[in-house]
């Protein structure tokens, strides 16, 4: 029974509402990989003259950004970009996997749409604040402001699943999504969090995890965080089991233009309180 119940709850969070209205493209980066963004476009009479570039953390889907998008919807112009580990991305024969690779997917994405950067919000997570942050770091973008929502500095990868992938042929993948399924959804601070992490999990794409992990599972990015003049807000979740609030903490200590804040949980930082704390970082 507590099965067939969970089962039921993966199914009710399916589908994001902002699928629905924005419009679904494919943008081919420097070599020949495509790469899936979401777009849709706020009215004139409620617009403001920021873009919201939302660029998805390590595996996570649309629904678990669906509430942002729709509460920004009808405010910002709106980007949301998915990295090329996830089962969406159209990635070449030789790929490469690497964190410059990553990172360079979204500066290429930001000028294909010709977007001007002087007005541009980034709105990161965990892994993707990485991929910005090295962006800042090497002047490879300006956007006006960066929002950091529980930085890291290695990849979130739990150890069972690196020594899975790359030790476990092909067949045994599945295996693999429910160690990481089991690891997420006790780790998760309530039911719905852990349902869309796991979620994320079943449609991950393990080849491309694997060539991923191999590149960058061992290595260490806090210098990423370093050296970086653009502004930042960066946000923790200091209640979230899955972050890590000290790493976070001590990543603020590293940026020079940083604004710190606290908004406790995955949910809040998920939901309308970091649309409305960015809507007040703006002064609108």
């Amino acid at each position: 029974m507590k099965k067939k119940k969970e089962g039921t709850k993966f199914d009710l969070l399916a589908l994001a509402e902002y699928e629905k209205t924005a419009k679904i493209s494919y943008v081919q980066v420097s070599d020949g990989s495509e790469i899936r963004i979401l777009r849709s476009f706020a009215k004139p009479e409620t617009k403001n003259p920021y873009t919201l570039v939302l660029v998805a953390g390590w595996s996570s889907l649309v629904l678990g950004w669906d509430t942002v998008l729709l509460e920004s919807q009808d405010i910002f112009n709106i980007v949301y970009i998915e990295t090329r580990e996830k089962g969406s991305s159209k990635v070449s024969k030789k790929a490469i996997f690497d964190l410059e690779r990553f990172a360079l997917d979204i500066k290429e994405v930001v000028e294909d749409l010709e977007l001007d950067q002087s007005a541009i919000v980034m709105l990161t997570t965990s892994f993707s604040s990485m991929l910005v942050a090295y962006l800042l770091k090497n002047k490879l973008i300006n956007p006006f402001l960066s929002v950091f929502i529980g930085p890291i500095e290695k990849v979130p990868i739990p150890q069972a699943i690196k020594i899975m992938l790359a030790i476990f042929p092909k067949w045994l993948y599945p295996i693999v999504k429910k160690v990481g399924t089991w690891w997420v959804t006790h780790k998760a601070e309530d039911e719905e969090h852990g349902a869309k992490h796991a979620r994320s999990l079943r449609e991950a794409d393990p080849i491309k995890w694997k060539k991923a992990t191999k590149t960058l599972a061992q290595k260490n990015f806090r210098d990423v965080y370093e050296d970086i003049d653009n502004e930042v807000l960066v946000v923790d979740e200091s209640e979230d089991k899955i972050h890590d609030t000290e790493i976070t903490q001590d990543i603020v200590k590293s940026i020079k233009n940083c604004e710190y804040l606290d908004l406790k949980t995955n949910k809040n930082t998920h939901s309308k309180p970091i649309v409305d704390t960015i809507l007040e970082y703006l002064n609108m």
